[in-house]
């Protein structure tokens, strides 16, 4: 498995968290950023950030947590 990936109990939390903020989203939903929203790689500069959720809303704006 790649750096920065969780697994069993960290990942199960991740998975929870993402659905969570499924459920309450107000803005009509959130769909994953890429893949299933867990463990999403962006290149900061030239630095690659892993971020435990990343969601996006109709629009493209960006909701991420860290767990």
């Amino acid at each position: 498995m790649a750096a920065g990936k969780a697994r069993g109990e960290n990942r199960t939390y991740q998975v929870f968290c993402r659905d969570v903020l499924q459920t309450l989203s107000s803005h009509g939903g959130f769909v994953p950023y890429e893949g299933d929203g867990i463990d999403v790689p962006f290149d900061m500069g030239g630095t690659t950030w892993t971020l435990d959720v990343a969601l996006k809303d109709s629009e493209g704006n960006i909701v991420v947590a860290e767990c």
